[in-house]
């Protein structure tokens, strides 16, 4: 197994414009996006894309449980992502009744997003997902799932004694060591106050039986994105869907874990782009680097 750096034999796909879809009159007609946040966040990380979207689709942003302005669930002991889709199914519900929908999810909200396309196929217009933290796609002994797993043990036991050090664990693995040093001292206590709920998102992910043939079966555009800059870990995952979906629309970011936050004017209109493109057809698309015959591949 290598565990040379991944990210400089990663070739970057560039991103092909594509006509946005006409203005509709009818504010009942637009198609509906679903926003899904990453951990430690909540539904305003897409404000950006929100303002994008807002002149031909209905969207609709969630806040995930214990982030924002939903508390933590109340029962914790079975906590899973199917706890997380039933809240985000019953907001959706809601909002468009049974109309399909497109969605968008990060880190886990993109592990979210994917456990839901795969149990409400038949809902879904189109998939974007920006790394998505789906930890069971990752085999036993491979490095990224050794990482991820002594992460979660460092910050369980840390969390008790000293949930800065668990927040500072956290954040450092997803953007680079010293990252939250560097933090204002009123992020710093912002996300240190929401660091409880991580544990869960952890046990909900590491709980999750998804299937690379579930996603195999998806029948609907798929827009895959990833940082160049990001974890062993997620670029895995990455790779995984790839092979799994090799018809998928495929985009590498010169960023990192959080490009959504962080390169918001890059990863943004990558997704505008998508959805406004997969409400117009049901295209076929292709992952391939700019000098390769074939799909991008990470080492093993």
């Amino acid at each position: 197994m290598s565990c040379e750096p991944v990210s400089a034999q990663i070739a970057v796909a560039p991103v092909t414009p594509r006509s946005p879809a006409a203005p509709r009159a009818d504010a009942s007609l637009k198609p509906a996006v679903v926003l899904l946040h990453s951990s430690l966040s909540s539904k305003q990380q897409w404000n950006g894309l929100v303002r994008m979207f807002s002149p031909n689709f209905r969207v609709i942003t969630v806040d995930l449980y214990g982030y924002g302005e939903r508390r933590m669930p109340a029962s914790q002991a079975n906590f899973s992502l199917a706890t997380e889709i039933e809240a985000v199914m019953a907001l959706i519900d809601d909002e468009i009744g049974d109309e399909a929908f497109h969605l968008v999810g990060h880190s886990y909200g993109g592990a979210i997003a994917l456990r839901l396309a795969a149990t409400h196929a038949t809902r879904i217009r189109s998939l974007s997902v920006y790394e998505p933290v789906a930890f069971g796609l990752l085999e036993d002994g491979e490095q990224g799932r050794y990482d991820v797993s002594k992460l979660t043990a460092a910050m369980l036991r840390a969390m008790d004694a000293d949930r800065t050090e668990a927040t500072r664990l956290f954040i450092d693995y997803w953007n680079g060591p010293g990252a939250f040093a560097r933090l204002p001292e009123h992020v710093k206590s912002d996300f240190i106050d929401r660091i409880p709920k991580v544990p869960l998102d952890f046990q909900a992910l590491f709980g999750d039986t998804l299937q690379l043939s579930e996603v195999a079966a998806f029948d609907f555009p798929v827009c895959l994105m990833a940082g160049l800059r990001s974890p062993v870990s997620t670029l895995r995952i990455i790779e995984s869907l790839t092979l799994a979906l090799p018809k998928a629309d495929c985009h590498f970011i010169d960023a990192g874990h959080m490009g959504p936050l962080t390169h918001a004017d890059t990863v943004n209109p990558v997704i505008a782009d998508f959805v406004a493109f997969a409400s117009l057809a049901r295209p076929q698309f292709a992952c391939f680097a700019p000098d390769h015959a074939g799909p991008l591949f990470w080492p093993k």
